[in-house]
């Protein structure tokens, strides 16, 4: 968010620079290719995410419950989704509230996205917090406190009973 909020603020400055010349179809003086590092940073991120929460979800849950367990990984990215469309809508309201300018203008030269990208990264430094609080809290599952049903432990198979 940080990259992607940099990128902006050029861009803005760009605008500004051209401001008596910029009309709807006119071509900023500015490459696309100054997008590339948030969307690499983003990808990247994406993908140790993916797989990072997926094994944490199918290595810790009991044996019975790891198709619940990936189930609940997607349902945490449809949770997010659904925040972020909230989180967009408070600040559009918040924003343009009083006829001030609002962050996520229709017009993307006349809006702060700018802002807007320096907030999420705000809330992701927030996140990060709270990760790092819970991951020194966290402790692995092991033979003595592994997830138990019927008061067996899960992940042993129960032992054969010769006749």
């Amino acid at each position: 968010m940080t990259a992607a909020a940099l990128v902006e603020k050029r861009r803005l400055s760009v605008v500004r620079a051209n401001r008596g010349t910029v009309t709807r179809s006119t071509t900023l003086p500015i490459s696309a290719f100054f997008l590339l590092p948030q969307f690499i940073l983003v990808g990247i991120g994406e993908a140790f995410i993916l797989s990072g929460e997926l094994a944490f979800f199918t290595n810790n849950a009991p044996k019975g419950m790891k198709a619940i367990a990936t189930g609940l990984y997607l349902t945490t990215t449809s949770f997010g989704m659904y925040l972020s469309t909230i989180l967009v809508t408070i600040i559009r309201n918040v924003t343009g509230r009083n006829g001030g300018h609002d962050w996520l203008s229709p017009r993307i030269n006349d809006g702060r996205l700018d802002y807007f990208y320096w907030f999420l990264a705000l809330l992701s430094l927030i996140n990060l917090g709270f990760y790092i609080v819970c991951a020194i809290r966290f402790r692995p599952n092991s033979a003595e406190n592994s997830p138990k049903m019927n008061g067996a432990v899960v992940d042993t198979p129960p032992k054969e009973e010769t006749v």
